[in-house]
């Protein structure tokens, strides 16, 4: 009988730690709750969005390589302006995975631009990342010489299907932070501002405006000019493929010109502008590939800047 109650208590016992033990295959952190089965940190949101910013200012900080998916939609609350700009440090770009899973982030609002910043984007700078699956609708974001809504400077990155529709993207001239650049000059896209190595498949900016501001201390400039596209301002050594800027060519705006989709450049004192529906510049033996511009472009010097001898614009 006394076996008989042993072996009881014991088989009672494995059965109890196989019912305990599959509870520890989620925990969450401030940046979203980590699933052990898929290896990624769930986002649901604006508040850990904004805590995942937060973290990835932090030098070397394991958030930089994680793997991100979104569990729905996200609204961005008016509380949270500026506040969500992922890897901040050009030294200490996002190497992980952001997947928007088919959801939307609403109302992405970064004025860097007027507070001083450069870089400006949900995410601005990447470097051997992965972002996909992802709409951004109604952002509003202004950078300091270069910017993207998505990303502001992407390097070895792959970035797949994603929509920015609705949106607006304004470069600055930052006064007197433009003196401190002395090369490449300023760039713009919807996209990205800067790729690099990287490859970007079926990529659309629908109803999204790239300009650049007043002009004010653009005479400063000591770059090689501007480079404002509808998805990217300056693809270097990458593919864009199956990828398009949509627009019914309206004219909007107050003060700059801007056309929806793309694209108004001025502001340039003995510079050249490049402005592109889908690429600003193309450089290194970049390649376009099944993709199309339905946009109105428009190009023009602001007339109370004075230009230099060699200024020009190319659409």
């Amino acid at each position: 009988m006394l076996k008989k109650l042993i072996s009881l208590v014991v088989s009672l016992g494995i059965i109890c730690s196989l019912v305990v033990l599959p509870t520890g295959t989620a925990y969450a952190e401030e940046w979203g709750e980590y699933n052990n089965e898929d290896g990624y940190y769930h986002i649901s949101n604006a508040d850990q969005l904004v805590a995942l910013s937060e973290a990835t200012k932090t030098e070397g900080h394991p958030t930089l390589t994680y793997k991100y998916m979104l569990d729905n939609d996200i609204i961005i609350p008016a509380i949270y302006k500026s506040r969500i700009n992922i890897a901040s440090n050009s030294e200490h770009p996002f190497a992980g995975t952001f997947d928007g899973n088919g959801h939307t982030i609403y109302n992405f609002d970064s004025a860097g631009g007027i507070t001083g910043g450069a870089n400006s984007g949900l995410f601005a700078f990447t470097k051997g990342a992965t972002i996909r699956n992802l709409t951004i609708d109604g952002a509003d974001v202004d950078s300091v010489m270069v910017g993207g809504i998505l990303v502001s400077q992407a390097i070895d990155s792959n970035i797949y299907n994603i929509t920015i529709k609705n949106s607006n993207l304004q470069i600055v001239s930052g006064g007197s932070v433009i003196t401190l650049i002395t090369s490449g000059g300023a760039m713009g896209g919807a996209i990205a501002g800067a790729v690099q190595n990287s490859t970007l498949y079926n990529c659309e900016a629908n109803y999204t405006n790239v300009y650049v501001h007043n002009g004010e201390g653009i005479t400063a400039l000591a770059g090689d000019g501007y480079y404002l596209g509808g998805l990217v301002g300056e693809l270097k050594s990458s593919t864009l493929e199956y990828s398009r800027a949509i627009g019914d060519g309206v004219t909007r705006g107050n003060g700059s010109t801007y056309i929806d989709s793309n694209i108004a450049v001025g502001l340039l004192s003995g510079k050249i502008g490049y402005v592109g529906g889908l690429v600003g510049i193309m450089e290194d033996d970049s390649s376009i590939i099944d993709s199309f511009c339905s946009t109105y472009l428009k190009s023009e010097m602001v007339v109370d800047v004075p230009l230099l001898a060699g200024a020009d614009v190319q659409v």
